[in-house]
């Protein structure tokens, strides 16, 4: 079997990145210098960083990135050759105390006009750890995503991995293996027409032996790697051997190390996904 390659971004592709940041102003500064220098390559970036700090919009918009949003639990920002569509609203979802749990833009530009992306930061599962409000939660997250339409890209902190019940059920995520992707359709909810789940890119860091995932419990005994953040893109932007990377280093900054996260940054590591440039000839799926 082929190796699945995380690639580097070229011109006008799309830099998808994703890091619970834990209210910490440094991380936010080390996100946008390593964002800039892809966008220095004529890259374009949209990302998500949950729980970020008070001043995250300044901050991000001082680096010369644009904050589409900015509130409770996710901030979502993308670099200044795209744009958001003013006429798209974005979809919210919370109650006053816990906003900003799912935050969609659509994207407007040459090269991804239309593409919808949605952050998330679900609730923490050891507050949340029933079956029952676990799917609850999924239930309502899968309604948002499927009345985002395709195609999309929905990326954050699942606080799930992506085997749980809430990533792959079709009533919430609805999200695969990639090499099982295009041989189960299925009706999603309210639905009459079949359609493809999206594809979750974590699976082939799953799979990579020997690779860390993004997050680790240090307040446990199970002290072995989860893979809570993750990136999930509709079928028709998935290219064979695509693959995510966890980043364990940035601008020269440790972010991990064989015993886990560099708490000095957050306890989550950063994950992100390079889109190749949608083109004529770039019609390679599954």
């Amino acid at each position: 079997m082929a190796a699945r390659i995380a690639r580097w971004p070229a011109k006008n592709d799309l830099v998808v990145f994703t890091w619970n940041v834990k209210e910490n102003e440094d991380a936010v500064k080390l996100a946008c210098a390593h964002l800039n220098a892809y966008v220095a390559l004529g890259a374009h970036c949209v990302g998500a960083l949950q729980e970020p700090p008070s001043n995250a919009q300044a901050l991000i918009e001082s680096c010369g990135l644009h904050v589409h949003s900015s509130e409770g639990k996710n901030t979502v920002f993308h670099s200044q050759a795209i744009a958001a569509d003013p006429s798209a609203p974005a979809h919210r979802m919370g109650s006053n105390d816990d906003r900003g749990r799912i935050v969609g833009v659509t994207l407007q530009s040459p090269e991804w006009s239309g593409l919808r992306f949605l952050a998330v930061h679900a609730p923490d599962r050891r507050n949340t750890s029933s079956p029952e409000e676990r799917a609850a939660w999924g239930a309502q997250a899968g309604e948002i995503r499927q009345g985002m339409g395709d195609p999309a890209v929905v990326a954050g902190d699942f606080n799930a991995n992506p085997w749980d019940s809430e990533m792959t059920w079709r009533q919430c995520w609805y999200a695969s293996h990639p090499n099982r992707n295009a041989t189960k359709p299925g009706k999603l909810p309210g639905e009459s027409a079949h359609a493809l789940p999206l594809v979750n890119t974590m699976w082939s860091v799953v799979s990579s032996k020997g690779t860390r995932g993004s997050f680790q419990y240090p307040d446990t005994f199970d002290l072995r790697w989860h893979f809570l953040d993750q990136i999930l893109i509709s079928p028709e932007l998935y290219r064979k051997r695509m693959a995510p990377r966890v980043l364990h280093r940035m601008q020269g900054k440790a972010l991990a190390d064989a015993r886990g996260p560099n708490m000095e940054w957050s306890d989550h590591l950063p994950v992100e996904l390079v889109i190749p440039a949608r083109t004529p000839e770039s019609t390679e799926s599954l």
